[in-house]
């Protein structure tokens, strides 16, 4: 049974220097609501791809349908103990329009935290890509893992739901796929506007400070240009 089946759903990213991260996250909790379910936390997200890298090509060959295929699961904040279960998601992007399907998995947070990328316990969990629509092809590998901290708040005007993210770096590659520099956050924090307002609160537009530009930024796509392109992949 799903736990989340998404409909189409308007997504917005901004981007920010991660200098200017703290700064951002002063404004938002001057001027928003902070979640009231998850207000902040830690997320863990395995990626799978092809071993021509298909999903990642969709990105930079600027393709206007996405796929991204991952693993994920939530901690604390400063924390590198995670907490709860697990999930595999499927998000699908076409243009500034997203979903994203996700279903629970068996392991618990703690066993795929602590197993290497290429343990066979992460190739188990693509069985239940075939029942988001994904077939489970013998190609698909756990390439790496992308780590980063979110903060979430609500808009009170217009109900728009707005994340910053920080700290983003890879914690560790699949070394039967790749190698990379790892534990090295990127120099970039991420604002994401989801919901029918569409644009960013007045609070960051109002601040030159914040340098915030619009962008079609993937995680997916920058940390593997920031650590993994030059390095050694098969």
């Amino acid at each position: 049974m799903l736990t989340h089946a998404s409909r189409l759903e308007h997504e917005d990213k901004y981007l920010l220097p991660a200098a200017r991260s703290q700064t951002a996250l002063g404004l938002l909790r001057r001027g928003l609501r902070e979640d009231s379910d998850y207000p902040r936390g830690r997320v863990h997200s395995v990626y799978f791809d092809t071993p021509d890298w298909k999903h990642l090509e969709e990105k930079s060959a600027g393709n206007r349908h996405k796929t991204k295929l991952r693993v994920r699961w939530y901690g604390q904040i400063g924390s590198s103990r995670p907490s709860g279960g697990c999930f595999v998601e499927v998000k699908v992007r076409l243009g500034s329009a997203r979903s994203k399907l996700r279903l629970p998995a068996a392991p618990e947070a703690a066993i795929l935290a602590g197993a290497p990328l290429a343990d066979p316990v992460f190739g188990d969990l693509k069985a239940l890509l075939g029942e988001l629509g994904i077939p489970a092809s013998g190609t698909l590998r756990p390439v790496f893992e992308v780590v980063y901290d979110r903060y979430r708040f609500v808009d009170p005007i217009n109900r728009d739901r707005i994340s910053l993210d920080t700290n983003i770096l890879i914690s560790r590659t699949n070394s039967l796929v790749c190698y990379g520099r790892t534990g090295v956050p990127l120099n970039k924090a991420v604002v994401e506007v989801k919901g029918p307002g569409g644009r960013l609160p007045r609070i960051l537009e109002r601040d030159r400070r914040l340098n915030l530009r619009r962008s079609s930024f993937s995680k997916y796509e920058a940390c593997y240009m920031a650590a993994i392109k030059h390095a050694q992949c098969t």
